[in-house]
């Protein structure tokens, strides 16, 4: 069984604060409010994987329906020893991927100090 736990609110608040701050024409000060749109629950049998697909909605500002942006958050839970290894090895290879992308073409979004996700 997966469960969602804060942690889930806190990155995607931390991804809505990361967003604000490189957009200029969003004021940072702005209150953020999150409502769960949809959550689906699939069990993949066959490869032992468990997946639960959140739809957030946030609102920015004093006019909820002006600022409305859906968030999709995926969480997995593998449940066979080389299925886990399969999948990280995989998230290895995309992140060492991304890392390539961004540092040859620039394209890394920079993120200020004081807002470091724990």
């Amino acid at each position: 069984e997966i469960r969602v736990t804060e942690a889930v609110l806190a990155h995607v608040q931390h991804h809505i604060r990361n967003n604000n701050n490189n957009n200029t024409s969003s004021s940072s000060s702005c209150e953020t409010t999150l409502l769960l749109k949809r959550k689906f629950e699939y069990n993949f049998k066959l490869c032992f994987v468990n997946v639960i697909m959140l739809h957030f909605v946030s609102f920015s500002g004093k006019e909820k329906e002006e600022k409305e942006v859906l968030h999709l958050v995926e969480i997995y839970r593998f449940r066979h020893p080389m299925v886990q290894k399969f999948a990280a090895l995989i998230h290895l290879i995309v992140s060492f991927t991304m890392l390539l992308v961004d540092f040859f073409l620039g394209t890394k979004k920079k993120v200020k100090v004081d807002d470091k996700f724990d």
